[in-house]
């Protein structure tokens, strides 16, 4: 019973279908009938069982006694669904019975709670936007609220008048007052106890147009749910109801903006539940949302708040595909696009986009739809704010995996972007802007290097040496990036790029898969035969030699080591140096002057030549490795 809607629901707790009222008859009051005979209900059930029966013979594989389910159906006589009827109406009367006895045991509670401190404990206004709304919109923190007073002879006084015993005054005031018991932990502990939320959900779904009511009743629910899981466990119950009252609220109250931002500010703090998350969505709820912020295009609060609860809602997977072929993604985008200078706007729009993202079927929609634009835009517009700049780099990163979108990526200006946002001081940022650079890389690794890519990545290496995802992610740019042209590994090399290769495998010696990055990257950087002196000033061959004994089982170390080496070795002083550290290198052996791998190597793993001994120093004529 969620609030007086039935949901029914399959043996796995996946809901089959919703219906307003039982059986399509009536609605339920809170557990308690409306007027309808139990006749009435009766004969609906008998129906539907003969319905069932009738599908379950026309599934029944012609020659065979059994159903597909592998067993008989069970009979349908009407005897038996009178029985079985009229114990389901005794249970549904009992239970209504019994919360209505909760609520009315909240209501005396509320009316004996410190009256005085709970009227004066208002809730809080929800947390908008730094920038005034544009000029024409109402500013919801002046004192001309857009949450008008209930007019006698209008149609919210008949609401009103109908509610069940109490003026929308009083709810009011026990709004405020619950929000005041949970500063108490007494008599929080007793309000847990309480239905709260179905309560609430009663009174909202009672008086739909009463604005101020509306605005009220779910800011409550909002901060309840913020408080702790075990309120938004309470309100998962009456998750279908809360859907279907804030689907009215939100039509009935469009033009309010209290009431549309107290709305989506309950449910972006409802949708921290996943099952609420998913019913919140359902139907027609992500449209409402997008239809109530189409409703206030400039005003930033409504934005910031409708993104906020399309973010939450996208985490769920179910959600996502919804969004973007409905119109919760065109939301987002006109969100961005009309307030690229409220940064929480862009921040919110760009996590949302970066939920939205992660499914590869939703990535061509995303990008078609001017995804890429309007994330490129957020990043322009807030260049140096590292809370725009990582969701929006995250966006990118995701995006960048299709190579259709990449290149339109590149062709927009992502790469220069990118590397504008690695220069805020802020190791999250840099990483997720290294990442965006190795999937633009495997497209187009020339025009990140025009764009100062390498310098980047470099930059963000030397301000983050301990920060070993980051080392990482660095160190797969600078060997996917050496391994295209002559002037990224020129670049490498004017930008300190050796030595910041040798930093982080020196100071991440225990990271197998950094050690192995490193070595790729330096193997890579010393494909040309000029630029190999380097390596020996910086300690390259120290460096690959102490990972190789580090980690002498690790197969894609010794690999990458190996390899390293064989394209140090071109030059006589690096073969000078590898005679003198030689019998330290663990990754090789010499057996009768051939060059054996360790760690479960094969010679053709690396395709080593033949080795041979020279005036007694052992010289490699090896192969030249572009990993």
């Amino acid at each position: 019973l969620n609030g007086g809607y039935v949901t029914y629901y399959d043996q796995k707790g996946l809901r089959v279908q919703e219906l307003e009222g039982l059986l399509g008859l009536t609605a339920l009051d809170d557990g308690i009938l409306a007027p309808v005979t139990k006749l009435d209900v009766l004969l609906e059930l008998k129906r539907l069982a003969q319905a069932k029966r009738a599908e379950l013979q026309h599934r029944r594989p012609a020659g065979h006694d059994r159903t597909l389910y592998g067993r008989a159906p069970a009979s349908t006589n009407a005897e038996q669904i009178v029985a079985t009827s009229s114990d389901l109406l005794k249970k549904i009367e009992s239970r209504g019975r019994k919360k209505e006895e909760e609520i009315l045991a909240l209501q005396d509670f509320l009316a004996g709670f410190n009256a005085t401190r709970g009227d004066a404990a208002q809730p809080k206004e929800a947390e908008t936007d730094d920038e005034p709304p544009p000029t024409g919109i109402t500013d919801p923190h002046s004192e001309h609220k857009r949450v008008h007073s209930v007019d006698p002879g209008s149609t919210c006084a008949a609401e009103d008048a109908r509610a069940r015993g109490i003026s929308a005054g009083e709810f009011r005031s026990h709004c405020a007052r619950i929000l005041a018991a949970l500063e108490e932990p007494a008599a929080k502990q007793k309000l847990e106890k309480l239905p709260v939320c179905l309560y609430l959900l009663r009174e909202l779904k009672a008086r739909p147009r009463i604005a101020e009511v509306q605005a009220q009743g779910w800011g409550t629910l909002s901060k309840l749910a913020q408080q702790s899981e075990q309120w938004r466990s309470q309100a998962r119950k009456q998750a279908c109801g809360l859907r279907h009252v804030a689907v009215a609220a939100l039509e009935a109250n469009r033009e309010v903006v209290e009431v549309v931002k107290a709305i989506f500010g309950a449910v972006r703090d409802l949708a921290l539940d996943d099952f609420s998350a998913v019913e919140l969505a359902a139907d027609c709820g992500i449209d409402a949302i997008a239809a109530a912020m189409r409703s206030h295009p400039g005003h930033a609060g409504v934005q910031l708040a409708g993104c906020q609860a399309l973010w939450n809602l996208a985490t769920e997977a179910v959600n996502k595909e919804k969004m973007v072929q409905g119109s919760g993604l065109q939301a987002v985008l006109h969100a961005l696009l009309g307030h690229q200078e409220a940064a929480r706007v862009q921040e919110a729009g760009c996590m949302a986009l970066c939920h939205l993202a992660q499914p590869e079927g939703n990535k061509l929609g995303i990008a078609a739809a001017g995804g890429v634009r309007a994330v490129l835009g957020s990043m322009q517009a807030q260049a140096g704010v590292a809370r725009v700049q990582l969701p929006a780099c995250r966006v990118l990163q995701c995006l960048a995996a299709d190579e259709g979108i990449a290149e339109q990526i590149m062709a927009d200006g992502g790469a220069s972007a990118v590397v504008q946002a690695m220069r805020c001081a802020n190791a999250c940022v840099q990483l997720a802007g290294c990442r965006v650079l190795w999937n633009l890389a495997s497209w187009s690794c020339c025009k990140i290097v025009a764009d100062g890519g390498v310098g980047a990545v470099v930059a963000a290496m030397v301000q983050f040496p301990g920060h070993a995802q980051l080392q990482t992610a660095g160190l797969q740019n600078l060997q996917k990036m050496a391994s295209s042209c002559v002037s990224s590994r020129k670049r490498a090399l004017h930008d300190g790029g050796v030595a910041a290769v040798v930093c982080a495998l020196d100071a991440h010696v225990g990271t197998a898969e950094l050690q192995t990055a490193g070595c790729q990257a330096l193997c890579n950087l010393a494909i040309d035969g000029d630029l190999e002196g380097a390596f020996v000033d910086s300690g390259g061959i120290e460096a690959v030699l102490a990972a190789m004994r580090a980690h002498l089982g690790h197969t894609a170390v010794q690999l990458a080591g190996c390899r390293a080496l064989c394209n140090l070795a071109g030059k006589p002083h690096n073969q000078t140096q590898g005679v003198t550290l030689c019998p330290a290198w663990h990754g090789v052996m010499m057996i009768n002057d051939e060059l054996y791998p360790m760690a479960g190597l094969t010679s053709s793993n690396w395709h080593l030549k033949r080795t041979r001994v020279t005036k007694g120093c052992k010289k490699l004529d090896l192969l030249r490795y572009h990993i």
